[in-house]
């Protein structure tokens, strides 16, 4: 049972309200529900909506404090892609919905400029490719206040369109993840796009990670972050800090920075990126240590895809401080400037 606090709602619109579309509480089966420039849509509390939104255009708002469903559908075989898929938006608003029981991924940004994600709660794990987020080609996004519980990953940055704009500008802040089989964060899987860059995360609770534990030389490897540029791409300038992580006994790699050759699409070998000028501090591992090592996992894959410039401020597992010479830190071929310091006031 997941139970979450809202603050009063305000400013709720009402039903005939100009370019509103409207569900009130109920249980609703639309199929479709297409949005375009200026509309909002309204899901009112104690409105189920079992259906998919694809939303297309300039100042779009998905709001309310409604439940969008999908547990009638079968896996990939919903009544759109995904249940919110905002293709080619600008000054997008999305907030306080819940996401229940995803068919595919669940919340996707397609080619997006300018979006604010706020209050979101996204309760998956219904099977396994249920993203919580997947950020595409997308930049200048805010996402805060968010709980997304899901199988697989719960943000992943891609780049799906060829020749696409880069992922650039997107800050993560004051939010809680839990994912049963995947990772946190992943980052570069696919990377058809002319960069990744400014990816930074802040105050984030962990809840869970993966049950499945796989050594970072495995292609499906999980991690709490795994940074691994693909496709020729430069990722750069990312940070992730203040991370609260509780451990439940058993092992995850915690960091891993590791440019890859990944197949997807009609790309079968292409060749890996470059990870460079990115930082990791204030990370705290609590709770149950059982069998956690928390591995930081850093190898590049060639001298002119490599990693540079890692900087770890502060990491610390049950108040152990965890410097180079730790036991779960692991530097392997082309990673140089990697440094580990302690916070400093």
């Amino acid at each position: 049972m997941l139970i979450f606090g809202n603050a009063p709602e305000i400013d709720a619109p009402k039903p005939g309200d100009a370019n509103v579309v409207y569900f009130g509480p109920g249980v609703h089966r639309p199929g479709k529900i297409e949005l375009t420039d200026g509309q909002t849509l309204y899901l009112a509390g104690g409105a189920v909506v079992k259906g998919a939104v694809l939303a297309r255009g300039k100042n779009i708002v998905v709001r309310g404090r409604g439940i969008l469903a999908g547990e009638e559908s079968p896996r990939f075989n919903g009544p759109g892609r995904f249940m919110l898929d905002c293709v080619d938006c600008e000054n997008l608003t999305v907030r306080d919905i819940t996401f229940r029981n995803p068919w595919s991924w669940t919340f996707v940004l397609w080619n997006c400029d300018g979006a604010t994600i706020d209050g979101v709660k996204i309760c998956g794990s219904r099977m396994i490719n249920d993203d919580a987020l997947d950020l595409v080609n997308s930049r200048n996004i805010i996402v805060k206040n968010c709980f997304f519980r899901t199988q697989d990953d719960s943000i992943a940055v891609k780049g799906m369109i060829a020749g696409g704009a880069a992922c650039e500008n997107i800050a993560v802040e004051d939010c809680v993840f839990w994912t049963d089989r995947a990772n946190i964060f992943r980052v570069g899987y696919e990377c058809e796009c002319a960069g990744m860059r400014a990816i930074c995360a802040k105050n984030v609770d962990i809840l869970y990670y993966s049950v499945n534990y796989r050594d970072p030389s495995e292609y499906w490897a999980n991690a709490l972050i795994w940074l691994q540029p693909n496709q020729e791409m430069t990722m750069e300038n990312c940070r992730f800090e203040n991370f609260s992580v509780r451990a439940d006994g058993g092992d995850i790699i915690a960091l891993m920075a590791k440019p890859m050759s990944c197949s997807y699409g009609a790309f079968e070998n292409p060749t890996p990126g470059r990870l460079k000028d990115c930082c990791f501090a204030d990370f705290n591992v609590w709770g149950e240590k059982g069998n956690f090592n928390g591995m930081i996992f850093v190898k590049g894959a060639s001298e002119t895809s490599d990693v540079n410039g890692l900087r770890f401020e502060n990491i610390v597992y049950f108040g152990e401080k965890i410097g180079k010479d730790a036991a779960c830190v692991r530097i392997e071929d082309f990673a140089e400037n990697i440094e580990f310091t302690e916070k400093t006031e």
